[in-house]
């Protein structure tokens, strides 16, 4: 037998295994909550270029990227990775988390398509160095973002900080805000004609060696320069001995200078141009120059201007005796020819970068399809899939962004394993329409030995609408829950807290947190059994007190053009009281309250909302079952959906139990007023309390009776489909119908030796 015969399998999994396998990846990406990639389909080079910084642009405009999502202050958690998973430098240039982030990533290759991932959500992310983007030949790096700072960092392990010293600072403005990359540096700021910030380069470091690349972007905000204006220069001695220097010309065509050979400074080497940028408007130069050739290049805007190699002298490094400063605005501190306009992303490298080097150096900055953002969207990386059609849908009209709970286990759908989901807590379990798109999803309980519940927003609901459920990816990101919930829901509450906790956390993005007094803590249980997953049951004493609050400091649920309140009750037994679900108020006014009557009206709903007269007193509106046979009592021991709709607009009120609407009041009118509509009422303003299952969360002697869960406040008049589909989606068997969970059937080979 040949020993290095070779074997080949062919295994059917997905393109996410096969990465695991072959490639090395130096980082747990599975601690991050988000990712996203970045493709790079705007670099117009033919070589692929190796080690290139490019500009990562973040901003809530990115579908699903959230600031919020970030676990570390000023982006300390975000974090950069190659198809391989590497860990990739990174340097921040500016946080903005109410706009725009820009942050220089350094790829080990560039070609047209190559693709890196974007990781935040970790607490505790591996560490980066900054200057560790900035190797590959860069002898110094000035973003000239640190506003109002004197001194303006150089990115590099070198240190050459360009400093403004004192006597400058009223003729720089070291704050200007709209750069070609964040903030830059601007020059003759008083008029005097003078201004400079200078670095202390005593080694010659910055005068290159043979070779040399010059850049920065400019902004010249005057047409006539009536002479000369230096942008940067790099002395050879504090007289007129230079090495090189940058110069804008009288009309405004920049142009670089360079010595003859390292022992004649003379200046008699250099481009010539006449075209100009415009005034105002950002351009980006490069100047290089190759040692053994002396061939001199320019570059404005990624278009190579000017080529051509000094005559008459061997070959040689520049004329860099003398150990002295580089001068950025001006050629040094006290000459009076500094640059009228401003200056931003200062690079010079000790290397001649190749035309395909400066073309995408600004590309990277000023061509927005440089780079791609893909969110989500590769569902090729998930192991395993499974359709849910909602033919159970009864409704005749069409919901928008309807949220439809996803039921799974062992059992449902067919071939469903928690073992095959690869994040804990369901968070690689993600859904998208029938065009792949990304939906938003909120996982409300994650239970690997039972059903598992998870809301989804679908963009359109009827009866032909189907979803695809992928999972299996141990990089898949997690979803915000807040994004299921539209924003007509003023709050949500799944009721799920633990037995040991005292918060009942609202999913929307409003922040309406239940709390429960703690002294309260044996009259309310929390963490039963719910509809969905846990709720909360009160009275547990049968005291009739005990219950949650929410301080509306911000008036989210004041006024009362529409709104609707749903939840989900369970009753062992009706009592001689009246038992509250829900109650808005501050300490002498009721906006809203909505309760289950007395054993003798057979426990139905009732819905009051207030007003307020001139004189202060109270007035209302309600929706009141006056006799038994009025309306519905809800079931005892079972659960049931009760909601009451207030459509003040159209001077309605309506009552629904489990889908089916029991109580219709029209043309309704104020008690107090009979010829007053609701419509014609002003709205309420009270910045009170939020009160769930009693009057109030202190002393209050009207705590429900039972359970409650899954409680929704919407701020408009939800119809009776979405009613009937709220409640349908939670307890109508067929409603949602699964397809068999099957793998993707991506496929590789797996060679073994």
């Amino acid at each position: 037998m040949k020993t290095n015969s070779r074997w080949v399998i062919r295994v059917a999994v997905s393109a996410a295994l096969f990465v695991a396998i072959v490639a090395r990846a130096d980082v747990d990406w599975t601690q991050f909550e988000c990712t996203f990639n970045v493709k790079f389909n705007g670099y117009r080079g033919s070589t692929p270029l190796q080690d290139f910084p490019v500009l990562v642009r973040l901003s809530p405009e990115l579908n699903g990227f959230k600031y919020s999502k970030c676990r570390l202050s000023k982006g300390g958690d975000l974090r950069f990775s190659d198809a391989a998973g590497n860990l990739l430098p990174s340097e921040i240039d500016t946080w903005n988390p109410s706009g725009t982030s820009l942050v220089w990533v350094k790829v080990p290759s560039l070609s047209k398509g190559t693709k890196i991932k974007v990781f935040y959500g970790c607490a505790n992310p591996p560490a980066v160095t900054a200057s560790d983007v900035w190797t590959n030949g860069y002898l110094g790096v000035w973003h000239l973002g640190d506003a109002n700072n004197a001194t303006q960092k150089d990115s590099t392990t070198n240190g050459f900080d360009f400093v403004c010293s004192d006597s400058h600072l009223s003729k720089v403005d070291l704050a200007v805000s709209s750069g070609a990359v964040g903030g830059a540096v601007g020059f003759n700021k008083d008029g005097s004609n003078q201004g400079a910030l200078s670095a202390a380069d005593s080694r010659d470091v910055l005068a290159g060696t043979d070779d040399l690349t010059v850049e920065a972007w400019i902004c010249r905000t005057q047409a006539d320069l009536e002479k000369s204006r230096y942008i940067l220069s790099k002395r050879a001695t504090s007289g007129s001995a230079i090495t090189y220097y940058v110069e804008m010309t009288r009309n405004g065509a920049p142009q670089m200078r360079i010595s003859k050979s390292s022992t004649d400074s003379g200046i008699n080497y250099g481009t010539t141009r006449t075209d100009a940028p415009s005034v105002g408007t950002w351009a980006h130069m490069a100047f290089t120059r190759v040692g053994d050739t002396r061939v001199l290049s320019e570059w404005l805007d990624g278009t190579n201007t000017f080529s051509a190699a000094q005559s008459g002298n061997t070959a040689g490094p520049l004329y860099n005796k003398g150990g002295y400063s580089v001068f950025l605005g001006n050629a040094y501190t006290t000459a009076s020819s500094t640059f009228i306009g401003n200056v931003d992303e200062v690079r010079i490298s000790g290397v001649a970068r190749s035309g395909d080097w400066v073309a995408a150096t600004r590309d990277t900055v000023a061509n927005v399809d440089f780079a791609e953002y893909e969110m989500d969207n590769d569902w090729t990386r998930y192991t395993h899939k499974f359709t849910v059609s909602f033919n159970g849908y009864a409704g005749s009209t069409t919901l928008e962004n309807f949220p439809v709970l996803i039921r799974v286990s062992e059992s449902s759908p067919v071939g469903f394993k928690y073992a095959d989901c690869q994040r804990e807590n369901g968070i690689d379990l993600r859904f998208a329409d029938e065009a792949g798109n990304l939906l938003a999803s909120e996982v409300e309980t994650w239970n690997t030995n039972g059903t598992s519940c998870v809301w989804v927003k679908v963009p359109s609901l009827s009866s032909l609408t189907k979803i695809t459920g992928y999972y299996g990816w141990n990089l898949a990101p997690k979803s915000e829950a807040s994004d299921v919930w539209d924003s007509d829901y003023v709050a949500v509450w799944h009721m799920n807290a633990a037995a040991d906790s005292f918060v009942q956390n609202d999913s929307t993005g409003n922040g309406c947190a239940l709390e429960l007094p703690t002294t309260h803590s044996e009259r309310v249980a929390r963490g039963v059994s719910g509809v969905v997953g846990c709720a909360a049951e009160f009275d547990k004493l049968s005291d009739t007190t005990g219950g949650y609050k929410y301080n509306d400091e911000s008036g989210l649920f004041d006024g009362k053009d529409a709104l609707t309140l749903e939840l989900w009750t369970y009753q062992t037994e009706f009592t001689d009281t009246k038992r509250r679900m829900l109650r808005h108020r501050n300490s002498s006014t009721n906006v809203l309250e909505v309760s289950s009557q007395t054993a003798s009206n057979g426990g139905r709903i009732e819905g009051n909302l207030y007003r307020i007269l001139s004189n202060g007193d109270r007035d209302y509106v309600t929706i009141n079952p006056s006799s038994k046979t009025e309306g519905a009592s809800p079931a005892l021991s079972e659960w049931n959906h009760q909601v009451v709709r207030f459509d003040c607009g159209n001077n309605a009120i309506k009552g629904f139990m489990n889908g089916t609407a029991i109580l219709s009041e029209e043309n309704v009118k104020f008690q107090s007023a009979s010829t007053t509509s609701i419509s014609d009422s002003d709205a309420i303003s009270i910045n009170g309390s939020v009160y769930v299952g009693n009057l109030d969360s202190g002393s209050g002697t009207g705590a429900y009776h039972g359970m409650i869960d899954e409680i929704r406040f919407s701020k408009v008049a939800r119809s009776d489909d979405w009613i009937t589909a709220s409640h349908d989606t939670v307890a109508k068997a067929g409603f949602a119908t699964y397809s068999h969970s099957k793998q993707t059937g991506l496929g590789f080979v797996i060679i073994v030796r």
